[in-house]
């Protein structure tokens, strides 16, 4: 399926389909990979990202984690800092990507969204997706099922005390999506 099928089986608006699929300006930088061709990957037009401080859940070493809205669903979209603009407003052209990320360490990413994308197990956060740059055509997203509230919420900001059965529970998860992760060699 090419992508302007897939995104008019999106329900796409004709507008929004043309904008896709339009040829790119002679000066936009060359994409490093086609990444809009994967069946997990999408425009970033298909999601609202709350901006307000109250939409964020989490920030670390590589993003940001916000609230996003995405085919009318509360989702978590963690924004990767390599990837965004400059503090100027620019966009990083390939060259100054690549002062981040190489080909071949694009590569290698689409490799673990193509793996991820494929995990399916009730003590994993389902992956949804990747959206997609237009003005660079890479990765700017990753959308996951948005949770009602991290562990760490509930044992460092919520205060909660577990009980033993709780903690064995949640030991016993944690060991069924190590052992299913650990038989498609995930992890080793």
């Amino acid at each position: 399926m090419n992508a302007s099928s897939r995104h008019q089986s999106r329900g796409l608006s004709p507008e929004k389909q043309s904008r896709n699929s339009a040829p790119r300006p002679a000066t936009s930088p060359a994409p490093l990979v086609d990444i809009l061709s994967h069946s997990w990957a999408y425009p970033c037009d298909e999601i609202d990202i709350v901006q307000s401080e109250d939409g964020v859940l989490g920030r670390g070493a590589f993003g940001e984690v916000r609230v996003a809205s995405w085919c009318g669903v509360k989702v978590a979209a963690k924004t990767l800092y390599a990837l965004q603009p400059l503090h100027d407003g620019r966009d990083r052209s390939s060259d100054e990507i690549g002062a981040f990320l190489s080909r071949e360490e694009v590569v290698n990413l689409l490799k673990e969204f193509n793996t991820i994308s494929q995990l399916r197990h009730p003590n994993l956060v389902l992956f949804l997706g990747v959206t997609v740059d237009s003005s660079n055509q890479l990765p700017r997203d990753v959308l996951t099922e948005l949770l009602p509230h991290s562990l760490y919420d509930l044992l460092e900001t919520h205060k909660c005390q577990l009980e033993r059965h709780e903690v064995l529970g949640l030991g016993r998860d944690l060991l069924h999506a190590l052992s299913f992760l650990h038989g498609r060699d995930i992890v080793q």
